[in-house]
């Protein structure tokens, strides 16, 4: 499949950050009256029943790789989910911004490994500064680590590996076909998961609940996955880790406005968020120089 301009890839995938970060006062909010896997069960099935019946004749055409990477890549995405969403779940919304956001060493770390070499100057200053960014932005002291943390722990991980995996293995796959199969795949993985670790499903859910489930199944996994899936291959994947980083900036921004959470907006938000989009810059001029 054609590449698409970086700018294009970019700006797209930047969109889609903000919906990711959106859902972190939303997924909060949810985890009140539902259970962890009922919750990504649901949402998961609901972004899963959309690409199929959008892109039901890509899909019935699709290739036996193409399902085979959905199933795996979805696999290790249904694992990242329920650390995060455990994670959310037990500890505060910057505290699992900030853990997750550490995906931003794992992918480098991960890159050089599969490359056997470090990654270039531009990038290495990029992955720098958007640490750096997400340090101000949401580290807090006393900062000491409890069960929720461990878990977003695990999240930044299985993520780091799970957008590297994007950058690589998506090149004779289709997009959309690829992201229903996935997203299907996380939704019966945690349906399991659910009966298993508490006997069932709740779709007793409350309203809240449903609006929760609906808009993350949308906007945060329906479309946002799709267009990684279409995008993140225009450019490396650490420029697309870099830009995954600005997760935390929307999520503050919308925590402040949220309500039942309102954390306040503060000079680190902005000195953070700068940081945050000049790495992006840097990243995004580097791979604009160099395609791949």
């Amino acid at each position: 499949m054609k590449k698409a301009p970086p700018a294009l890839a970019g700006g797209l995938l930047l969109l889609g950050v903000f919906f990711w970060g959106v859902t972190f006062p939303v997924v909060k909010e949810a985890m009140r009256t539902l259970d962890v896997f009922s919750f990504l069960a649901f949402r998961f099935f609901a972004a899963g029943v959309l690409l199929f019946a959008m892109y039901y004749k890509k899909i019935v055409r699709c290739s036996k790789a193409t399902i085979i990477k959905g199933i795996g890549i979805g696999a290790l995405l249904a694992l990242s989910f329920a650390a995060q969403t455990l994670g959310i779940k037990y500890t505060t919304v910057s505290n699992a911004a900030f853990i997750t956001g550490l995906y931003i060493i794992v992918v480098p770390a991960v890159v050089a490994i599969l490359d056997k070499r470090a990654p270039g100057g531009a990038q290495t200053l990029s992955v720098i500064m958007a640490l750096a960014g997400l340090t101000i932005l949401t580290f807090t002291l006393p900062f000491s680590l409890n069960a929720g943390d461990w878990w977003t722990l695990l999240c930044a991980f299985t993520f780091g590996l799970h957008v590297v995996s994007m950058g690589r293995m998506m090149g004779d796959v289709d997009a959309e076909a690829f992201s229903a199969i996935q997203a299907m795949t996380v939704a019966i993985l945690c349906g399991v998961a659910g009966i298993f670790s508490t006997g069932g499903l709740d779709f007793a859910a409350g309203a809240a609940s449903w609006k929760a489930i609906l808009f993350c199944a949308v906007l945060g996994s329906a479309f946002t996955f799709t267009v990684q899936a279409r995008y993140q291959r225009s450019i490396s994947e650490i420029s697309a880790a870099v830009i995954f980083s600005a997760e935390p900036l929307f999520a503050a921004i919308v925590a402040n406005f949220y309500p039942g959470i309102n954390e306040p907006l503060t000079a680190r938000t902005l000195i953070g968020g700068l940081l945050i989009c000049a790495a992006m810059a840097v990243s995004g001029a580097k791979t604009a120089k160099t395609p791949k």
